[in-house]
Protein backbone atom coordinates (compact mmCIF):
# COMPACT_ATOMS: atom_id res chain seq x y z
CA UNK A 1 0.00 0.00 0.00
CA UNK A 2 1.44 3.18 -1.34
CA UNK A 3 0.75 6.01 1.16
CA UNK A 4 1.41 9.71 0.14
CA UNK A 5 1.97 12.48 2.88
CA UNK A 6 0.71 15.06 1.92
CA UNK A 7 1.25 18.94 3.99
CA UNK A 8 -2.11 20.78 4.99
CA UNK A 9 -2.20 23.46 2.99
CA UNK A 10 -3.51 26.60 4.59
CA UNK A 11 -6.58 27.53 2.23
CA UNK A 12 -5.97 29.80 -0.58
CA UNK A 13 -6.77 33.44 0.09
CA UNK A 14 -8.40 35.17 -2.85
CA UNK A 15 -6.10 37.99 -4.58
CA UNK A 16 -9.07 40.80 -4.09
CA UNK A 17 -8.95 40.08 -0.12
CA UNK A 18 -5.23 40.21 -0.24
CA UNK A 19 -5.00 43.66 -2.37
CA UNK A 20 -8.17 44.87 -0.11
CA UNK A 21 -6.08 44.38 3.05
CA UNK A 22 -3.15 45.91 1.98
CA UNK A 23 -5.28 49.25 0.85
CA UNK A 24 -6.68 49.13 4.22
CA UNK A 25 -3.15 49.08 5.81
CA UNK A 26 -2.23 51.89 3.76
CA UNK A 27 -4.77 54.04 4.73
CA UNK A 28 -4.02 53.55 7.96
CA UNK A 29 -0.27 54.88 7.12
CA UNK A 30 -0.83 58.26 6.06
CA UNK A 31 0.71 60.89 8.06
CA UNK A 32 -1.21 63.41 10.17
CA UNK A 33 0.66 66.38 8.75
CA UNK A 34 3.51 67.62 5.78
CA UNK A 35 6.60 68.03 7.08
CA UNK A 36 7.86 71.26 7.06
CA UNK A 37 10.63 72.73 4.86
CA UNK A 38 12.71 73.51 8.25
CA UNK A 39 12.16 69.72 9.33
CA UNK A 40 13.00 68.26 5.36
CA UNK A 41 16.29 70.59 5.49
CA UNK A 42 17.22 69.37 8.88
CA UNK A 43 17.34 65.48 7.77
CA UNK A 44 19.62 66.39 4.52
CA UNK A 45 23.37 65.19 4.99
CA UNK A 46 25.56 67.52 5.70
CA UNK A 47 27.75 66.31 2.49
CA UNK A 48 24.60 67.17 0.26
CA UNK A 49 23.68 70.66 1.44
CA UNK A 50 25.04 73.33 -1.46
CA UNK A 51 27.45 76.10 -0.84
CA UNK A 52 28.02 78.95 -2.86
CA UNK A 53 31.62 79.18 -1.72
CA UNK A 54 32.87 75.98 -2.10
CA UNK A 55 30.82 76.04 -5.70
CA UNK A 56 32.98 79.52 -6.00
CA UNK A 57 36.17 77.85 -5.02
CA UNK A 58 35.36 74.56 -6.57
CA UNK A 59 35.14 76.71 -10.21
CA UNK A 60 38.60 77.93 -8.82
CA UNK A 61 40.04 74.99 -8.24
CA UNK A 62 39.42 73.84 -11.84
CA UNK A 63 41.31 76.54 -13.61
CA UNK A 64 43.73 76.24 -11.27
CA UNK A 65 44.11 72.41 -12.12
CA UNK A 66 44.11 73.50 -16.18
CA UNK A 67 46.24 76.49 -15.65
CA UNK A 68 49.09 74.07 -14.12
CA UNK A 69 48.08 71.58 -16.70
CA UNK A 70 49.34 73.56 -19.39
CA UNK A 71 52.12 75.56 -17.67
CA UNK A 72 53.66 73.53 -14.87
CA UNK A 73 53.26 76.03 -12.41
CA UNK A 74 50.47 78.25 -10.20
CA UNK A 75 49.52 81.24 -11.68
CA UNK A 76 51.47 84.64 -10.08
CA UNK A 77 47.42 86.43 -9.39
CA UNK A 78 44.27 84.77 -8.79
CA UNK A 79 42.67 87.02 -11.67
CA UNK A 80 45.31 85.29 -14.68
CA UNK A 81 42.89 82.49 -14.43
CA UNK A 82 40.34 84.30 -15.84
CA UNK A 83 41.42 83.45 -19.50
CA UNK A 84 41.64 79.70 -18.74
CA UNK A 85 39.00 77.58 -19.27
CA UNK A 86 34.98 78.87 -19.54
CA UNK A 87 34.69 81.90 -20.42
CA UNK A 88 32.38 82.42 -17.33
CA UNK A 89 32.81 85.12 -14.58
CA UNK A 90 34.97 83.95 -12.58
CA UNK A 91 33.88 85.09 -8.62
CA UNK A 92 37.16 85.94 -6.56
CA UNK A 93 35.23 86.54 -3.44
CA UNK A 94 33.15 84.77 -0.71
CA UNK A 95 29.67 85.04 -1.49
CA UNK A 96 28.67 84.93 2.51
CA UNK A 97 31.74 87.31 4.02
CA UNK A 98 32.02 89.78 0.68
CA UNK A 99 35.63 89.49 0.84
CA UNK A 100 38.33 88.61 -1.92
CA UNK A 101 39.75 85.00 -1.24
CA UNK A 102 43.24 85.13 -0.20
CA UNK A 103 45.92 83.58 -2.11
CA UNK A 104 49.32 82.33 -1.85
CA UNK A 105 51.37 80.90 -4.78
CA UNK A 106 53.55 78.77 -2.52
CA UNK A 107 50.76 77.79 -0.14
CA UNK A 108 50.83 77.58 3.66
CA UNK A 109 51.38 74.79 4.85
CA UNK A 110 48.90 72.38 7.05
CA UNK A 111 50.28 71.00 10.15
CA UNK A 112 50.98 67.28 9.99
CA UNK A 113 50.60 66.49 6.57
CA UNK A 114 52.09 67.98 3.25
CA UNK A 115 49.48 69.87 1.54
CA UNK A 116 49.76 73.38 1.61
CA UNK A 117 46.46 75.70 1.31
CA UNK A 118 47.02 78.22 -1.62
CA UNK A 119 43.61 79.90 -1.84
CA UNK A 120 41.57 80.19 1.48
CA UNK A 121 38.35 82.48 2.74
CA UNK A 122 39.79 85.08 4.38
CA UNK A 123 37.69 84.79 7.55
CA UNK A 124 35.90 81.36 8.85
CA UNK A 125 32.82 82.80 7.92
CA UNK A 126 30.92 79.53 7.32
CA UNK A 127 29.33 78.06 11.19
CA UNK A 128 32.90 78.69 12.55
CA UNK A 129 35.00 77.39 9.56
CA UNK A 130 36.03 78.57 6.06
CA UNK A 131 36.58 76.90 2.83
CA UNK A 132 40.23 76.67 1.56
CA UNK A 133 41.65 75.03 -1.56
CA UNK A 134 44.39 72.70 -0.81
CA UNK A 135 47.63 71.38 -2.95
CA UNK A 136 49.82 68.39 -2.73
CA UNK A 137 53.03 69.12 -3.66
CA UNK A 138 54.18 68.55 -7.10
CA UNK A 139 55.84 65.18 -7.90
CA UNK A 140 57.60 63.65 -10.57
CA UNK A 141 55.54 61.16 -12.42
CA UNK A 142 52.36 62.05 -10.14
CA UNK A 143 49.37 64.08 -11.17
CA UNK A 144 49.08 67.16 -9.05
CA UNK A 145 45.82 67.49 -6.28
CA UNK A 146 44.69 70.17 -5.80
CA UNK A 147 41.02 70.33 -4.12
CA UNK A 148 38.36 72.34 -1.98
CA UNK A 149 38.51 71.56 1.43
CA UNK A 150 36.67 72.79 4.51
CA UNK A 151 38.89 74.05 6.90
CA UNK A 152 38.27 74.07 11.09
CA UNK A 153 39.12 77.71 12.54
CA UNK A 154 41.66 75.86 15.06
CA UNK A 155 43.43 74.16 12.40
CA UNK A 156 46.86 74.66 12.67
CA UNK A 157 48.39 76.93 9.94
CA UNK A 158 52.05 77.84 9.47
CA UNK A 159 54.00 79.96 7.02
CA UNK A 160 56.58 77.40 6.08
Amino acid sequence: MNIAFRRNKAPAVPSWALAAGVLLLAAGCQMPYAPTQAAQARRTPAYLVEDACAERLGDICTRLLLYYSERRELPPRLEDLSDVGPRTPLGLSCPVSGLAYVYNRNGIAVAHTERRIVVQDPTPCHNGTRWVIAADPAKAGKPRVIQVLRLSATAELSEK
